[in-house]
């Protein structure tokens, strides 16, 4: 069953956006506060990640490739969020 265009706008204005974020070495102290002020200065509001997360490194299947699908579940049951 194909979406409407309705359904597609209540689906969007129900996600949220995490940053993950690998830290280069030297990179020095960054702060989720500085990351989320850099964001909101840089990106329109509703962009602006609300949850961010540093991380050391990203889980990646044989062939190098990050697995996107493996971090939204893992963020999801971390952050304790409700997906329907």
């Amino acid at each position: 069953m194909k979406k409407t265009k309705d359904q597609e706008a209540k689906a969007a204005a129900l996600e949220e956006a995490l940053a993950q974020i690998v830290l280069k070495e030297g990179c020095g102290d960054v702060t989720e506060d500085d990351l989320k002020e850099f964001a909101k200065s840089r990106l329109a509001r509703h962009k602006v990640p609300k949850y961010i997360e540093f991380t050391d490194g990203f889980p990646m299947n044989a062939a190098g490739k990050v697995l996107k699908y493996k971090m939204r579940e893992d963020a999801i049951q971390r952050l304790g969020l409700n997906v329907k």
